[in-house]
Order: structure tokens, then sequence, then C-alpha cells
């Protein structure tokens, strides 16, 4: 037997993050995927450089600096931008979400927090074709996690450890609901 709450919480993000015949999260993921491919002045397929470029100055499909990112200093980006681009043979080479998060993480910088480090790597993944086969917990996403007393030690959850409400959303979209459904699922796990 489900939990009647969450049932109900997920589909309230679903309703409520949708358009007709699409989640509004894979709308982004589709948008997103078209910026981080295509040179925005011509059809021509967009290098990984630029990539890595855009994915340091936490540019988001319109071109502007996602509202996650808008506080980073421009020192800080600077320098994430060159670390990003120092790292280029190691983006190449990798065959996962999970090589691109590692890869992102050890060029944390002061200033370059777990939001931005998870969020980069998204973008790059998009990139790639690599996206998260796991939820990643940073910020909101732990909070989400851990009321549903989840197991949060590894920093990381694995789908098949969510309970079964959880299969109708996929990986990006259950960061999303545990992140902005945090404190609803801490009120409604306490009502119960």
């Amino acid at each position: 037997m489900g939990i009647k709450w969450l049932n109900e919480l997920i589909d309230d993000y679903i309703e409520a993050r949708s358009e007709p015949g699409k989640l509004v999260k894979r709308k982004y993921l589709l948008k997103l995927r078209e910026y981080y491919k295509n040179n925005s002045n011509s059809i021509e397929h967009l290098e990984l450089e630029e990539v890595l470029t855009r994915a340091a100055w936490a540019k988001d499909y319109n071109g502007n600096r996602h509202s996650h990112q808008r506080r980073l200093k421009k020192k800080v980006l600077e320098q994430i931008n060159t670390l990003f681009s120092d790292r280029k043979g190691d983006f190449k080479n990798c065959s996962s979400f999970e090589d691109i998060f590692k890869i992102v993480s050890e060029c944390r910088i002061k200033g370059f927090g777990p939001l931005a480090i998870y969020d980069a790597s998204f973008r790059i993944s998009v990139y790639l074709d690599l996206l998260p086969t796991q939820v990643h917990l940073h910020a909101g996403v732990r909070t989400g996690a851990q009321s549903l007393g989840l197991d949060i030690s590894k920093g990381y959850i694995t789908v098949e450890l969510l309970p079964d409400e959880f299969k109708k959303l996929e990986v990006c979209e259950i960061e999303d609901f545990l992140c902005i459904y945090k404190y609803k699922i801490v009120e409604c796990g306490n009502e119960n």
C-alpha cells in the first residue's frame, strides 16, 4: 500500500507544473538541450568548450544566469570557467552523470556550493546525453528526502529505494519535486 498523501502531492506537482501533455521539467529539459546542443547563431553543434563556459556561467536556455546562481560572484564564475576549461579532456571521457558530477565537484571553490555543482553538472550532462540516474541530494532536495525517512548519508538516492509513488516521474523531476515540496512533505509526514 502506498502513501496516500505522497501520491496526492506528486499528482499536485504534475498538475501544477505541466502543460498539455508535458511536464514543465520535461519542457525545460528540451529547451535546455536545444540551448546546450546548438549554436544560437546557426544550426551547428556546439563545441564542448562553449558548453563548459555556458555551464560555468550558469546559463539557462534563455542565455541568462539561472536564478539558483544569481548571487554567485563574477570572480567565482570566472574561476570555475577556467577550472572547467582545464578539465575539458576529462569531461570528454565521461560515461555517466556521476563522472561529470565528480569532475565538477573536484572544481569546487569557495562560493560555488552543492547546488551550483549539481546544476552545472546537470547542464553539462544535457549536452553529453548523460542525465542523472539517481537523485542527488543538495539543499532542499536533501530536506525533502530526509523528511520521507530516506537514507541521505550517501549524498544521493537510487530510484529503486524511493516509494512507488515516484514511478510516474523522471529522475530530474523527482529532484525538482523533493526540493519544491520539501515543506509540504514535512507537514504531511508530521500529520500522519
